[in-house]
C-alpha cells in the first residue's frame, strides 16, 4: 500500500505542476518552461507505464480482473497509454524546433491521458479489494477472500427468483466453486482461488442473463395482453357514440379515424416492449405513460360527449399560484390549486395532478413530477388544496408548473398553468 501511496503522490505533484504551467507559459513562454512540462510529461508516461507492468507480471491479478465484470473497462483503459505516447512524441518534435507552446499544449494532454490511466487502474483494484501489486500471497488472500463472498452474496440475492433447472444448476455450480475458498488460501493456493473464483462470477453472469431473458418475455406478454384488453375496452367505449360524435373526439385528439388511434396504441406498446428489451425501464414507463394518458383522454371526451344535458352548463375553471423558496441544494416549491369554475373537479392522484415543466429550446419539456398515490382528489367550486415539492439540486433556468384534471360531472379536461418562474 505504502508503494501505491509514493507512486500516487509523486503523480500528484506532477500533475499540480502541470495545472500551474499554463500562466507560467503565458507570461514567458520560453524554452526552460517547456522543457519542464515535457520532462514532467514524460516522468507521468513512466509511472504509468511501470504500474501497468506490475499489474500485467501479476497472474493472479490479471486472472481475477479478467473474471470479473471490469474485464473490457480495464483493457480499454490501458489501451489509452499509447494516445498519451502519441501526444508526448509530438510534444517533443514540438519542443525539438522551438515551437515551445504547441509543446506545453501536448505534454498536457499527454499528462491528464496518462492521469486518467493511472486513476482508473486504481479504481479497478480497489473495486477487487487489491491493496498491494507485488506480494501476491498476502494480497490476494484477503481480497479474493473478500470477493468471493460477495458473489456468494450475490447469489443468495438471486437463487429463488427462477425454477428453472438450468438456472439452479448454474448457481449451484458456482457455489461449489467458492465453497472452500479460505481452506484454500490457508493452503496458499491464491492462483487456483482466482481461477475458481472468474469462473464463478461467468457462471453467476450467465443466470443473470437468465433472469432478464424471462422477464423480459414476462413483461412483453403482459404487455400484450394489457393491449388486448386495452383495445376491448376502446371498442366498448366507441360502441356508445355515435359516427359524428366518434369522429369529433378523435379529430380532438389529433387522429384522423379511429384506425389512425388504434395503430397509434399498438405503436406505444410496441415501443415499450423494445425498450424494455434494451434495458430502458424508465423509456418503457414513458411509453405506457402516454399510452395510459391517451386511453383515459378519449373515455373522457366520450364521457363529456355522452352526458345529461344539465352537466353542458359546466364551466370548469382552475387557478394555479406558486410560492419559490430556494435552498442551498434544492428548491421548495409550494403551489396552490383553486377551482374557480361553477362545476366539481377531480385530481388524478395527491399530487393534484401537478407537473413541472423546464423551458428548452423554446419549448416547454416534462422536468419533474412528483411522486404521490394515486387517489382522486375532489375539489368544489371555490376551494382550493396547496402541496409542497422539493427539487434537489435542479438545473438553471425558466420554469412553470401545470396541474391537470377533469370535470367532476362530464370528465372534460381541464388544465392551468402557472406564471414563469426562475430557479435558482
Amino acid at each position: 500500500m505504502e508503494r501505491f501511496a509514493a507512486a500516487i503522490l509523486a503523480v500528484i505533484l506532477i500533475i499540480s505542476a502541470a495545472a500551474q504551467a499554463p500562466q507560467a507559459a503565458s507570461i514567458k513562454n520560453d524554452e526552460s518552461t517547456a522543457e519542464n512540462i515535457v520532462k514532467a510529461a514524460f516522468n507521468s508516461e513512466k509511472y504509468v507505464i511501470t504500474l501497468t507492468a506490475k499489474v500485467r507480471a501479476n497472474s493472479t491479478i490479471i486472472e481475477l480482473i479478467n473474471g470479473s465484470s471490469l474485464k473490457n473497462a480495464f483493457w480499454g483503459n490501458l489501451s489509452l497509454i499509447s494516445d498519451g505516447s502519441k501526444l508526448l512524441g509530438e510534444a517533443k518534435a514540438h519542443l525539438n524546433i522551438g515551437n515551445h507552446t504547441a509543446a506545453i499544449n501536448k505534454a498536457m494532454e499527454a499528462m491528464e491521458v496518462f492521469r486518467g490511466v493511472w486513476v482508473n487502474i486504481h479504481r479497478t483494484l480497489r473495486e477487487l479489494n487489491i491493496t498491494e501489486i507485488e506480494n501476491e500471497p498476502k494480497v490476494q488472500a484477503q481480497g479474493l477472500l473478500v470477493a468471493a463472498n460477495r458473489t456468494i452474496e450475490r447469489i443468495k440475492r438471486i437463487e429463488n427468483m427462477s425454477n428453472n433447472p438450468n438456472f439452479k444448476e448454474l448457481l449451484k455450480k458456482a457455489i461449489n466453486l467458492l465453497n472452500d475458498t479460505e481452506a484454500l488460501l490457508a493452503q496458499g493456493n491464491v492462483s487456483d482461488v482466482a481461477h475458481r473464483l472468474a469462473e464463478a462470477n461467468h457462471l453467476t453472469a450467465q443466470a443473470y442473463r437468465m433472469l432478464k431473458a424471462k422477464a423480459e418475455e414476462e413483461a412483453a406478454e403482459k404487455m400484450e395482453r394489457f393491449r388486448v384488453k386495452v383495445m376491448k375496452q376502446l371498442e366498448a367505449t366507441a360502441g356508445k357514440l355515435n359516427e359524428t360524435s366518434l369522429k369529433e373526439i378523435i379529430e380532438e385528439i389529433g387522429f384522423r379515424n379511429m384506425n389512425e388511434f388504434k395503430q397509434a396504441l399498438h405503436n406505444l406498446t410496441s415501443e415499450a416492449i423494445e425498450k424494455l428489451k434494451a434495458g430502458k425501464p424508465s423509456n418503457a414507463a414513458e411509453k405506457l405513460r402516454s399510452l395510459n394518458e391517451k386511453i383515459k383522454d378519449f373515455a373522457r371526451r366520450t364521457t363529456a360527449k355522452t352526458a345529461p344535458s344539465e352537466g353542458r352548463s359546466e364551466k370548469p375553471s382552475l387557478e394555479l399560484s406558486i410560492e419559490k423558496r430556494v435552498f442551498k441544494n434544492h428548491v421548495e416549491l409550494s403551489v396552490t390549486v383553486k377551482n374557480t369554475g361553477n362545476c366539481s373537479i377531480t385530481l388524478p392522484n395527491a399530487a393534484l395532478g401537478l407537473v413541472i415543466e423546464r423551458k428548452t429550446n423554446g419549448e416547454w419539456i416534462r422536468y419533474y413530477e412528483p411522486i404521490s398515490a394515486q387517489v382522486l382528489i375532489t375539489i368544489e367550486p371555490g376551494e382550493s388544496r396547496e402541496i409542497t415539492i422539493k427539487i434537489t439540486k435542479p438545473e438553471q433556468g425558466i420554469y412553470r408548473a401545470k396541474a391537470s384534471g377533469w370535470t367532476k360531472t362530464t370528465q372534460k379536461q381541464v388544465t392551468a398553468t402557472s406564471t414563469e418562474f426562475n430557479i435558482p
